[in-house]
């Protein structure tokens, strides 16, 4: 395969895929800068002490362990949708009645008397996760991700909508959760629409346990993976305040959207290159350092960016309140940024059938933030401290990556440094620029400051990486030709009619 034709297919697959990750960022930042100014910091708090149970109820009930056995299945049938769905649906209602069960017999829970409804309504999410889980596995084999990117806009853009007026409705925490519940049932309503896929959840014992030796690694995997998001929340909870781990998760809200998107649009572009791998290791390398270079010169830009802006972003868009998450903002930006181009480490791996490493890596991070967090609690850092647990697993898992990718994939760390060097430097760069900028016009209103620093920052990063990335240059052709066509083809159509 050759250079060119490789970057042309990914430049195409990747420009549809961020179109449509871009407009469910947009849905979901416009929620949060009115969710922000219409609730309180402790609402924040309670909602996301409910949101990371459920996020870790999920890995059980929501299906998420049998998406990738499902995606790599060498024939999929529509039994194996069955069974999963009547194991995800029966564990989904048993934690439903549960939760309902403890709030009855134990009460007020985090001083908030709302706090087992809430995290019962957010269990409904449960049941349209097992869904998504299961559809966006069917799409994904049909190598469909412009379907998966309108599905999660739509969902977002619901969701979003929703919690907008139930927080104007004054219905506090409950307002948050919504967005959750409204999000995932339209994405799964979207999917099943799309794919046709008949809903009949049949037990079968067979079809689970043909799925069940990959979908427990993928369980420990994402049980170690979620479990931080639950750990870190409840630490600052326990040890500081919600108002702390409100500030959190607002910076959470933040990063959250655009780093999920960037290891979802990795994940989902590699691993349709990466099953389809060439024999020869050499090809192969090549194959994986391309790309490296590709995540790493989209992802290093937007984070890279998001910390410099962080102080007059918070304050323009949700108000003075929220500056004490300025520095979680920049922490957690930072250590996304060097965490999301090692994940192809893992997204190699999993091609290749191998998904206990990334179980090991998994556990690796969550054992040096469990560490770091000695120390954090010990300096009374709540907020920023959660944020440096956060970072510092994300580096010991990227460490664990390089360490597979030496011994597993045989390709030398160095090699993977270059391929990302130039998406660093004009990153670097760009960021530099911005700072100075909002040093020089520190006078200004916020908004006005973010209104030119956002142009300017694009500018300076795409100069700069056109003129140190030969990739970067046939990248940026390539979406502009894709880009063109797509209009001369919108522009026929319309002629014709």
């Amino acid at each position: 395969m050759s250079g060119g034709g490789l970057t042309h297919r990914v430049a195409a697959w990747v420009s549809l895929l961020v179109a449509g990750a871009f407009g469910r960022i947009l849905a979901m930042l416009a929620a949060t800068i009115l969710l922000a100014r219409l609730l309180s910091p402790e609402d924040f708090g309670v909602a996301s002490l409910v949101t990371s149970i459920v996020v870790l109820l999920t890995v059980f009930a929501g299906g998420i362990p049998f998406e990738e056995a499902l995606a790599q299945r060498k024939v999929l049938r529509s039994s194996h949708i069955g069974a999963v769905l009547a194991v995800s649906w029966l564990a989904s209602g048993t934690l439903l009645a549960g939760t309902l069960a403890l709030g009855w017999f134990t009460g007020a829970a985090f001083g908030s008397p709302v706090f087992w409804y809430l995290l019962a309504f957010a269990c409904l999410s449960l049941f349209a996760s097992a869904v998504i889980s299961a559809l966006t596995a069917v799409a994904r084999r049909r190598h469909d991700f412009t379907l998966i990117a309108r599905s999660d806009l739509l969902g977002a853009l619901a969701g979003s909508a929703a919690a907008v007026l139930l927080a104007w409705l004054e219905t506090g925490p409950f307002a948050l959760v919504a967005l959750r519940v409204v999000a995932s049932t339209v994405t799964a309503a979207c999917l099943v629409l799309a794919l046709r896929v008949g809903l009949r959840p049949v037990w079968s014992t067979s079809q689970i346990r043909q799925l069940a030796t990959f979908s427990a690694f993928t369980l420990g995997q994402r049980l170690v993976s979620d479990s931080s998001y639950f750990i870190l929340n409840y630490m600052v909870a326990i040890w500081f305040s919600l108002a702390a781990v409100g500030h959190f998760n607002m910076a959470l809200r933040l990063i959250e959207p655009l780093r999920g998107v960037g290891l979802a649009v990795s994940h989902n572009i590699s691993f349709a290159f990466f099953q389809k791998r060439p024999v020869h290791p050499a090809a192969f390398a090549q194959l994986f350092l391309h790309n490296v270079a590709i995540v790493a010169l989209l992802v290093f830009p937007v984070f890279f960016g998001l910390a410099s802006i962080a102080t007059v972003l918070l304050e323009a868009l949700v108000g003075a309140k929220w500056l004490p998450a300025v520095p979680i903002v920049q922490i957690l930006a930072l250590g996304s940024a060097l965490m999301i181009p090692f994940s192809l480490v893992a997204t190699a791996l999993n091609a290749r059938g191998a998904p206990a490493h990334l179980f090991v890596q998994r556990l690796a991070g969550l054992g040096a933030m469990l560490v770091a967090g000695i120390g954090t609690i010990s300096l009374g850092l709540s907020g920023v401290g959660a944020a440096l647990m956060r970072t510092v697993g994300d580096l010991a898992e990227a460490a664990w990556a390089l360490r597979a990718q030496v011994r597993v994939l045989h390709i030398p760390v160095m090699h993977t440094l270059r391929a990302m060097a130039p998406a660093v430097g004009a990153a670097l760069v760009m960021g530099i620029a911005v700072q100075a900028l909002t040093f020089a016009l520190a006078s200004w209103s916020p908004v006005t400051v973010l209104a030119a620093a956002l142009p300017v920052g694009a500018a300076v990063y795409l100069l700069v990486a056109f003129a140190i990335s030969p990739l970067a240059r046939h990248g940026m052709q390539t979406a502009t030709h894709y880009a063109r066509r797509r209009m001369a083809d919108s522009l026929r159509q319309g002629g014709d009619g």
